[in-house]
């Protein structure tokens, strides 16, 4: 965690769109690893639920929402994914237009001839917009703003689920601590994607 919040500080002061992209979509991969584990887990809580107790199916029934709630997640990261991978196309292509008109601009200014109307022609058609960059950041950042309330809350819905889990897992008798334990490993995952998360958003913020 704290590699985590050292790099969230690193992003912060450096003004780069690309690069605060690229940090932000390794941390969706960071999410996605997160609840892959969440999944195997609770697929693994499953079948132990059902072969130490018959009073744990109602456990079983959680750990089933706890890996749709992964499947959901695995979907919502795909799809910031692709948004992130869209915005970089696009502020990647903006800054090449950019400094590509700003070449010309400064060759136009070493060329001498008469006709002073081509030449501020030239210099119009070259002009180029610095604050483009920054309203297609600002774009991004409104894209993924979203994006993450909506993941925040299918978080809340999966850690809902790990108090639901260790509840049922009182039932099992003399298997409460193991499956109590494996609710704290989902849970342990649930709370890294939540510091992820939050992370994100404080980056994003305007």
């Amino acid at each position: 965690m704290d590699n985590f919040n050292q790099e969230l500080t690193t992003m912060t002061s450096n003004s780069n769109p690309l690069q605060i992209i690229m940090a932000l979509q390794q941390h969706v991969k960071d999410i996605t690893r997160h609840a892959g584990k969440v999944y195997l887990t609770a697929l693994n809580a499953m079948f132990m639920a059902r072969r130490v107790s018959s009073k744990t199916m109602a456990y079983t029934r959680v750990t089933t929402e706890l890996r749709k709630f992964s499947r959901q997640m695995d979907e919502r990261m795909h799809i910031l994914s692709g948004k992130c991978s869209a915005m970089t196309y696009k502020i990647a292509d903006g800054s090449k237009t950019m400094k590509r008109k700003k070449k010309m601009r400064l060759a136009l200014q070493m060329i001498k001839t008469s006709n002073s109307k081509l030449i501020a022609n030239l210099r119009h058609y070259y002009k180029y917009d610095s604050d483009s960059i920054a309203s297609l950041f600002d774009e991004m950042r409104e894209v993924i703003r979203i994006e993450l309330v909506r993941i925040n809350d299918l978080t809340r819905i999966g850690q809902n689920l790990v108090v639901l889990s260790k509840v049922e897992a009182m039932q099992a008798e003399d298997y409460t601590d193991v499956l109590v334990d494996i609710s704290a490993r989902i849970e342990s995952n649930l709370e890294e994607i939540d510091m992820i998360v939050k992370g994100m958003r404080q980056k994003i913020a305007a």
